[in-house]
């Protein structure tokens, strides 16, 4: 029996905040029995609009037949454009959805109370620093979690007995523009600089020091700073940051409960994760924060650091870039994985690409939309190999199991076009692609379209070189082409002990097809002769153009004057039926001469060429025909 399985939409999961929804949901999920599938993408980088558009086609595998159900942590992605088109993606599905940390959308949702864990950042301003001139940078103006963190500042400074002044409540963005001005006005004196700022998440924090020390002033002897969030970040800034690490995988492991209650109608016990707690740190004036849980996030951060060092040092990119076969590439990429799975229990990977991806750009081959027809899965030995429907995601998640697993399908695509997916998946326990997945997996990325850019390029060079030794009207060889070949046959004729055959093909009456009856007609007549010659060739020979009305045909073999006879006498057949059925007012003929000789290191193409040239005027003058060709011709 199928195992019943939950789609997760996420963004950038190399970062804390989505890691940990994704480990709470997943947990609570394995406890039920349930197998998880992440579609992720990386980065919104919504002003690159073709980048965009690679990075969203990775919920076009959202299957509503596969799933039943799906969580969609909104909150972690900050384009609004963004959250709609994922939100109208997953109504479609007709499934239930459970949205998190997020009360915009019309799903039902599962917030985390932000007003208690906001309000213990600023009582530890008022309490621990005794600061009372306080100033809020919050969210987003009229989102959840920017109102209820607003709102908690303000009931804190009334607990204290303390003035909420309205020009100390300032909307930000969550990023650095607001903090950046906030800095600069208060540089320029256009704002009073207050005792502390409380911002709603540690990367404004971060972007207010950045340019508030940048401008000559110093945190915390003007102004202590604390953040919320608690990322990986915040212990790595000069200062670090004073924050407050939210219960986000608790929240994530909530997520699935409600979603797991619209599924079945039933309610399931919750595990209970770990509550939020604040970090101590150099930006509000404390000392740096020794905790246990601290600590625990120091020695995660250094298994990360000790991964990002594998990676850098492995040079995923100029070795992917280098091989020579595609079978190579994938047995380097494999080898590679160690550099983000070091440590983790069983992490399993899989490249999916799309039919011709590798061929040069087409209105059939350029996926913009979806992923085509057929996909490959290719880390696998070569007589393993599959290829699969894309609507079946991944044809092995689905396969009969005794124990629960997570996926995660990440694009591969450069710019808007589509190359394929990746598939990251942990059998029987929960784990998230770490920090260096991300770099590991761009590199793989850009080795993919460099590798096919590299084969289009080596297509077009192919196909130019044989224009250049191709005849354009006939298609066979022309005078280079055959001097290459030549050449070629003359060696192996040498060195094999084979004999040399050569024979010289002219054109009868060209010149009067020309003036009777036009360039076209004889256009039409260089073309049979050369079909002609070509019908006649085996496949140790060539033909070719070599002049206006004269041509080559050239090989190696056990030839004899019989041999050469017969294959001359099967090319004027050829004409001869040509001329039958189509009952020209001219006839297209040919005169030919032939030479078959052994190679020494003295024989020459030009003495072979002249031998069979003199043999094919003979044949030429002697015959009668008021067609033939003259010396005045």
């Amino acid at each position: 029996m199928k195992r019943p399985c939950i789609g997760i939409v996420a963004r950038s999961i190399d970062e804390a905040y989505p890691r940990e929804i994704i480990e709470g949901a997943a947990t609570q999920a394995f406890k039920m029995d349930y197998d998880v599938a992440v579609f992720c993408v990386f980065d919104e980088n919504t002003y690159n609009k073709d980048y965009h558009e690679g990075e969203m086609n990775i919920f076009s595998l959202i299957n509503a037949d596969k799933f039943d159900g799906f969580l969609y942590p909104a909150a972690m992605f900050n384009d609004s454009d963004m959250r709609q088109q994922i939100s109208d993606i997953l109504k479609s599905t007709g499934k239930p959805v459970v949205t998190i940390d997020n009360d915009e959308t019309d799903y039902t949702a599962v917030l985390r109370d932000e007003r208690q864990p906001f309000k213990e950042v600023v009582n530890h301003l008022i309490d621990v620093h005794g600061l009372t001139d306080i100033m809020c940078l919050t969210g987003r103006k009229d989102t959840f979690q920017a109102e209820e963190r607003l709102e908690a500042y303000k009931e804190t400074l009334r607990e204290h007995n303390i003035e909420v002044r309205e020009d100390h409540c300032i909307y930000g963005d969550y990023w650095s523009d607001v903090a950046w001005d906030l800095a600069e006005k208060m540089d320029r004196g256009e704002m009073a600089v207050p005792q502390a700022l409380v911002c709603a998440n540690d990367r404004m924090a971060m972007f207010f020091i950045e340019r508030f020390t940048e401008l000559g002033h110093k945190v915390p002897e003007e102004i202590a700073v604390v953040g919320y969030d608690g990322i990986t970040e915040s212990r790595d800034n000069v200062p670090t940051i004073c924050t407050y690490k939210g219960p986000d995988a608790q929240l994530g492991a909530d997520g699935f409960s409600k979603l797991y209650e619209l599924m079945t109608g039933k309610k399931c016990e919750t595990i209970n994760l770990h509550s939020g707690f604040v970090i101590r740190g150099e930006s509000c004036g404390c000392l740096e924060d020794n905790s246990t849980k601290v600590r625990i996030m120091r020695q995660n951060t250094r298994i990360e650091q000790n991964r990002r060092e594998y990676f850098r040092t492995a040079n995923v990119f100029e070795n992917l870039s280098r091989t020579d076969t595609f079978n190579d590439f994938i047995t380097y990429l494999g080898q590679t994985i160690y550099t983000f799975a070091a440590g983790k229990k069983e992490c399993k990977y899989d490249l999916c690409l799309c039919k011709d991806w590798d061929s040069m750009a087409s209105d059939e081959n350029y996926i913009t939309k979806g992923y085509g027809k057929v996909v490959q899965s290719v880390c696998k030995d070569l007589e393993e190999r599959f290829d699969f429907d894309p609507n079946e995601i991944y044809p092995l998640m689905w396969e009969e199991k005794d124990y629960s697993s997570i996926y995660y399908f990440f694009p591969v695509h450069f710019n808007d076009r589509c190359l394929g997916y990746s598939v990251v998946w942990y059998d029987g326990h929960v784990d998230v692609c770490g920090r260096t997945f991300w770099d590991w997996h761009k590199a793989v990325t850009n080795a993919i379209e460099f590798r096919r850019v590299r084969i289009c390029l080596e297509s077009l060079n192919r196909i130019t070189y044989l224009n250049s030794i191709k005849d354009k009207l006939t298609g066979i060889y022309n005078r280079s082409g055959f001097e290459k070949y030549a050449d070629e046959f003359m060696q192996a004729a040498k060195e094999t002990g084979k004999k040399l055959m050569l024979i010289s093909c002219d054109m009868d009456g060209l010149k009067y097809v020309n003036d009777t009856f036009g360039h076209l007609e004889g256009d039409v007549s260089l073309r049979i002769i050369a079909n002609g010659l070509s019908y006649v060739c085996l496949s140790n020979e060539i033909c070719a153009r070599v002049g206006g009305d004269e041509f080559m045909v050239i090989g190696y073999g056990d030839y004899n004057d019989t041999v050469v006879k017969e294959t001359i006498s099967q090319f004027e057949k050829y004409l001869d039926r040509y001329n039958l059925a189509n009952n020209n007012k001219y006839k297209v003929a040919a005169s030919t001469g032939y030479v078959v000789c052994d190679i020494d290191k003295n024989t020459t193409l030009n003495q072979l060429e002249r031998i069979a040239d003199e043999l094919m005027y003979v044949n030429k003058f002697s015959k009668p025909d008021r067609h033939k060709r003259t010396e005045t011709e």
